[in-house]
């Protein structure tokens, strides 16, 4: 069997006999040092185990996660990646060679710091190793994998403008780490603490069980963002099937009354979320139009971006609340006596629309080099400046021009959720009828 090319290739550079040797002297030392500074034998080996897991957090989960993002944008920065991709290895093996080659050298540092830390904690009362050993390993995995799922997201946007999307990756890998460092300890606690999951009990094997299935997520997302920059088309299934978990996994923490209502805003949510991440591409709506008027279903799904199959599925959910009673409707976003959440519903997904045809229209003008801030820094006015203003004027019933307005008339509410996504609409046909326009 031959070897994976991505593997071989960071077999050779990265574990010279330089590097084989110094991170265990290094980390030896680092034990040896722990174990003589603390009082006693016990605290010793607890010592060296707070030691490896931190060693372990820095080299393996952290550094790790920067080497797998780097293994695609070094290939851009050194101008090597097209040529990876005109190769003939197939986008599985693309991802995880490039997953675990560019990482060898923290796995390396693994088989060091686990076995120190399995038998620093091994006489501790009280600690299930097996449970601390499944986290530390899932959550390097999921570091990695959202390292390489992020390089390849900045790779899909550099176009002509290469040196742009390089020049974003340090500013990308600082959000991520200190997401990865701060998010994910926040995240896993309230799992453990959550009290139950659909009716269920939940507890720290519930939090391992999760972290890990989030792990081989962000894994499969990062083999389809491969498949994409490899030329393999991707059919809308996966992006529907991370949709349909999350709001399954999700819905279990919220009470029965309001869980079609939180899916709801779950995928509105991972609708902006793919819009704001996807290149807007209007040569592929245009072949998603030609596939569906010649009813060539296979094309159209595979032409379909994510934003608009999430869109798809939120208009649905919004359909299921219109047809709820309103009894069954009650939110907390609503104040006592105002509309229930079928009002909400409308207005959450018009000013969706809104949201989604401003940052077409922003991109497809082609007039300025980053759409996306753009597009957040017109919605934070619209949002919140504005409605700032109105309101400091007494003008407070316009602010449903530029919000939400559960508590209004819902006429009023809903024509003035409507002007947005309408006069949007009509810019974003002009521009289709006549791209030279200015709109």
């Amino acid at each position: 069997m031959e070897l994976n090319p991505e593997l071989r290739r960071n077999l050779w550079l990265e574990l010279g006999p330089q590097r084989l040797l110094l991170m265990p002297l290094v980390l030896g030392l680092l034990f040896a040092l722990a174990y003589a500074l603390a009082d006693g034998v016990d605290a010793g080996r607890y010592a060296v185990a707070v030691t490896a897991a931190i060693a372990y957090g820095l080299v393996c989960v952290l550094w790790g996660m920067h080497l797998a993002g780097e293994a695609v944008l070094g290939e851009v920065a050194a101008r090597t990646w097209d040529w990876q991709r005109m190769s003939s290895v197939a986008p599985w093996s693309m991802t995880w060679g490039k997953l675990l080659g560019s990482t060898l050298y923290p796995w390396y540092a693994a088989l060091f710091c686990l076995p120190a830390f399995a038998l620093g904690v091994a006489s501790v009362p009280g600690v299930d190793l097996g449970w601390w050993l499944g986290m530390l390993l899932g959550g390097a995995v999921l570091a990695h994998a959202l390292g390489l799922t992020w390089s390849l997201l900045l790779v899909r946007y550099r176009g002509d403008r290469e040196a742009g999307a390089l020049q974003r990756r340090s500013s990308a890998y600082l959000v991520l780490l200190l997401l990865l460092l701060f998010g994910l300890p926040a995240l896993l606690d309230p799992l453990q603490q959550a009290g139950s999951w659909y009716g269920r009990e939940t507890g720290s094997y519930f939090a391992l069980g999760s972290l890990l299935l989030f792990a081989a997520w962000a894994v499969f997302g990062a083999y389809r963002l491969m498949r994409s920059e490899l030329q393999f088309r991707n059919g809308p299934w996966a992006w529907l099937g991370f949709t349909a978990y999350l709001m399954g996994y999700l819905g279990g923490f919220v009470d029965p009354d309001h869980r079609l209502f939180a899916c709801y805003l779950l995928g509105l949510g991972l609708t902006l979320v793919a819009a704001f991440a996807e290149p807007r591409d209007p040569l592929g709506l245009r072949r998603l139009g030609q596939a569906l008027r010649e009813r060539a279903w296979t094309r159209a799904q595979q032409a379909a971006p994510p934003w608009l199959l999430g869109l798809g599925v939120s208009v649905a959910l919004a359909a299921a609340l219109l047809l709820q009673p309103a009894s069954a409707c009650r939110h907390a976003l609503c104040p006592e006596g105002s509309p229930d959440q079928r009002l909400l519903s409308v207005l959450l997904l018009l000013f969706v629309l809104r949201d989604l045809g401003l940052l077409g229209l922003v991109s497809l003008r082609g007039r300025s080099r980053r759409p996306e801030f753009a597009t957040v820094i017109y919605l934070l006015v619209l949002y919140f400046v504005v409605p700032w203003l109105l309101d400091a004027v007494g003008a407070g019933q316009l602010t449903a021009l530029f919000w939400p307005r559960a508590d209004l008339a819902p006429a009023w509410a809903v024509g003035a959720a409507a002007l947005g996504p309408g006069v949007l609409g009509v810019l974003l046909w002009r521009w289709r009828r006549d791209p030279g326009q200015p709109g």
